[in-house]
């Protein structure tokens, strides 16, 4: 790898300009051009990022639907219902489903995807620091510059904006074709406006947390090419990077909030929204994106601990071998009674099975359990939406 100079300025602590590596250094608030991590000095938690982004998203509409005197029928929703109109999203407070996309997407999702952002530096800075990722300072540093650059780049912000300006967009136009039966609709032009930028702001802060994180996870996967340091003997059976897989999982969930948000979207066909081609990607990006980013650390790591054991391995299945060889010899030359040959070969056996159960198969930074549950779960969401794209087109 080339450590090419960066000219991308660098947030760095006192610690990391005297040459160590700090867990600061592996912040990746400090990859985006808004530096997130300057925001969170004041050190709310992930769960407070959750209720800040449900606020941003859910409460501007909802102020402005009180003032357009929209958010709840004030005779009452029976009498709406016998009247035969769309009680249920001329309201903003009668409208579960856009309080459950709020919840799920806004709530959840963000609260999921800033503890994501909390626990990227602890993660790789304890593989740093048990020596688990050997990659040296140079590269960890030269990485640490690629990530900035390829974040910063302006074609990838080209790239951010353009899905969040479609986005809202979209809205905008659902704003125009359901006038009279929406709380946002051209009646409430006031909701509408603020539903428009709170769902650009949404899909564009989203959608920066996704690309950062992928940035993080495709620089730590040239990381792991470096080569890696086992600890077979750890407790959570996975060569001491349990932590590492948990936060895979942590990824995976990520990805479920969004698809669920968008299950739901196209489940209930809210407004008509599954008609536009901006709902199919962003359930795209739920279902494909994060999990295809997820593939690139992750086979990078059970390549190099696959590699790792078999190093690790060799020399003591060579010394093995060579004893075995020995105790055959003996049993040809001295000529050994039945239980003597079978005492010596269970000792081989015993043997056998201490190394594979001190040095185990499992390759994966987490147990074949899990990750067969977790492989169902993904390709029951991709039969669902092929079927729902089938449906789609017919």
């Amino acid at each position: 790898m080339s450590a090419a100079p960066s000219r991308i300025p660098e947030v760095e602590t006192r610690a990391s300009l005297n040459g160590a590596l700090t867990r600061d250094d592996f912040d990746l608030g400090k990859v985006p051009s808004f530096q997130l991590s300057s925001l969170t000095r004041s050190k709310p938690k992930w769960w407070h990022w959750g209720a800040i982004a449900f606020v941003l998203y859910y409460m501007p509409p909802a102020v402005a639907s009180i003032v357009d005197r929209n958010f709840w029928p004030s005779e009452g929703y029976l009498k709406f219902i016998h009247d035969k109109t769309p009680a249920r999203t001329y309201y903003y407070g009668t409208d579960a489903v856009h309080a459950l996309i709020a919840i799920i997407g806004a709530l959840v999702g963000a609260a999921l995807f800033a503890l994501a952002y909390d626990r990227f530096p602890i993660v790789v800075f304890a593989l740093r620091e048990r020596r688990l990722l050997t990659a040296p300072d140079t590269a960890v540093r030269h990485e640490l510059r690629r990530m900035k650059r390829i974040f910063r780049h302006p074609l990838v912000q080209i790239g951010l904006l353009l899905p969040s300006i479609y986005a809202a967009y979209s809205i905008y136009l659902v704003t125009t074709t359901h006038s009279d039966d929406w709380w946002g609709g051209a009646g409430h032009a006031k909701v509408g406006i603020a539903f428009v930028i709170t769902s650009w702001l949404m899909v564009y802060v989203g959608g920066s947390a996704i690309v950062c994180l992928a940035v993080g996870l495709y620089g730590l996967g040239r990381l792991f090419a470096y080569g890696v340091r086992l600890e077979p003997l750890h407790s959570d059976e996975c060569n001491g990077f349990g932590m590492f897989g948990n936060y895979l999982v942590l990824l995976f969930c990520c990805a479920l909030t969004i698809a669920s948000a968008g299950w739901i979207t196209i489940g209930s066909n809210y407004l008509g929204l599954a008609t536009l081609p901006g709902t199919w990607m962003a359930i795209s990006v739920g279902i494909f994106a994060i999990p295809v980013f997820l593939l690139w650390p992750l086979l990078a790591c059970t390549l190099q601990i696959m590699r790792a054991r078999d190093d690790r391995v060799a020399p003591l299945q060579a010394a093995l071998d060579r004893a075995l060889v020995e105790f055959e010899v003996q049993a040809q030359t001295e000529r050994r009674e039945l239980p003597q040959l079978s005492e010596g070969l269970q000792k081989f056996a015993t043997a056998r099975d201490a190394i594979a159960r001190v040095f185990p198969a499992n390759p994966f930074p987490f147990k074949p359990r899990l990750i067969g549950t977790l492989s169902l779960g993904y390709l029951v969401q991709l039969v669902l939406f092929a079927k729902k794209v089938v449906e789609a087109l017919r």
